[in-house]
């Protein structure tokens, strides 16, 4: 029998911590940003994604034209994939429960009494990996 360590995955790395710069502000402030890739909560995040995609997707037209275009557009071997910041969407979301419980209210909204996991469990995992 293989005894693992469920508090120290062995493909987990330490988590990177880093700053954006907000130069646009009259004093520049570094924003914090803390990188989860390869780090203990990504499979959790990858999970609740899962669960948050057909949501998201179900919203705005102009997001559903955005994933569309993304799936469908095959990229050369040695492209960079490049990111842009519409607004600072995650770093505007109120980590004080406010954004928890929008999250919830849509989850609960889009999946009625079908919900893939109870609505409390997600709030619960919302707060460990915000």
């Amino acid at each position: 029998m293989v005894i693992t360590d469920t508090l120290n995955p062995p493909n987990a790395t330490v988590t990177v911590f880093y700053t954006l710069t907000k130069i646009h502000q009259p004093t520049p402030i570094g924003k914090p940003i803390i990188s989860r890739n390869d780090g203990p909560t990504e499979r959790i995040s990858a999970f609740v994604d899962s669960l948050l995609q057909p949501i998201a997707k179900s919203q705005n037209p102009y997001l559903n034209t955005l994933y569309n275009f993304i799936e469908r557009t095959k990229l050369p071997e040695n492209t960079f994939m490049l990111s842009f910041d519409v607004t600072s969407l995650n770093t505007n979301i109120p980590q004080g429960g406010g954004g928890i419980n929008t999250v919830c209210r849509a989850y609960e909204n889009f999946y009625g009494d079908n919900t893939p996991i109870p609505t409390l469990s997600l709030r619960e995992i919302l707060r460990l990996i915000l």
